[in-house]
């Protein structure tokens, strides 16, 4: 999960509901089954802006990894299994991947796309859970294909 810079017309604006980004992380790593990790990864723009508070509330959260800001995002997605943002280009390129998706961006462009799923507000959170458990070969072909396409 990608943070966005702060303050942003993409917090402020296309996701209020989501303007606590601790929040949304929190709420997302309480949504995940056991045996999952959540990976955080700061705004190279953010850095040295957050309140210390922040980031040790993450660090104590037992499913929660932050990721180096400078690690590659693009290896880190093809990585996962589901990648979660408010509305960061990192949803954008997850979602040309082919990775399942989920923006907390009501207005999302890109809600048409089969394998992207939209959030609003907190309720609906159990639907991270769903996409985790969903795993078949001919879906992830399908969303290679879908991305491909997108």
């Amino acid at each position: 999960m990608p943070l966005q810079q702060e303050p942003e017309q993409a917090t402020l604006i296309l996701s209020p509901d989501h303007s606590n980004q601790l929040a949304t992380v929190l709420e997302v790593a309480l949504s995940l089954p056991a045996d999952a990790m959540l990976v955080v990864k700061e705004h190279i723009w953010q850095l040295g802006r957050r309140p210390k508070h922040f980031y040790q509330t993450l660090l104590d959260t037992p499913n929660v990894r932050l990721l180096h800001p400078l690690a590659s995002s693009i290896d880190t997605m093809i990585a996962s299994d589901l990648v979660c943002t408010i509305s960061s280009s990192a949803g954008y390129e997850a979602t040309a991947l082919g990775k399942k998706t989920v923006f907390f961006w009501k207005q999302c462009p890109l809600q048409d796309v089969p394998h992207v799923n939209v959030i609003e507000g907190f309720s609906g959170m159990d639907l991270i859970a769903q996409l985790l458990d969903e795993e078949d070969e001919t879906l992830e072909t399908q969303r290679q294909n879908d991305g491909a396409l997108f």
